[in-house]
């Protein structure tokens, strides 16, 4: 995928593959992800916290990804980073505890 950036009187075509951006929900709430990692439903996301709560919270959050596609066509922000979900590990009890 690509987009013409500049075409010029004897000059080459410029042509500069730009990722799309995939919506995603967190939580509920829909994001722009670029899509340079797989990311599946129960990842974790680092997101940009809403201004109006930095002071208290900090810079960003963590959320759970609930849907990989979304209908809302309103503007959204960026995902920082997926994490990926983690399974709990589970020891394995095959001998009975004395």
């Amino acid at each position: 995928m690509g987009k013409i950036l500049f075409t010029g009187e004897g000059q080459s075509v410029i042509l500069i593959s730009i990722l799309e951006k995939m919506k995603i929900e967190v939580n509920g709430y829909t994001y722009q992800y670029d899509g340079k990692k797989k990311v599946k439903v129960g990842d974790k996301a680092i997101l940009p916290t809403p201004s109006f709560l930095r002071d208290i919270k900090g810079p960003t959050w963590k959320g759970v990804v609930t849907k990989l596609n979304s209908n809302y066509s309103g503007r959204c922000q960026n995902v920082i980073e997926i994490k990926g979900s983690r399974k709990k590990k589970v020891k394995n009890k095959t001998e009975i505890e004395r």
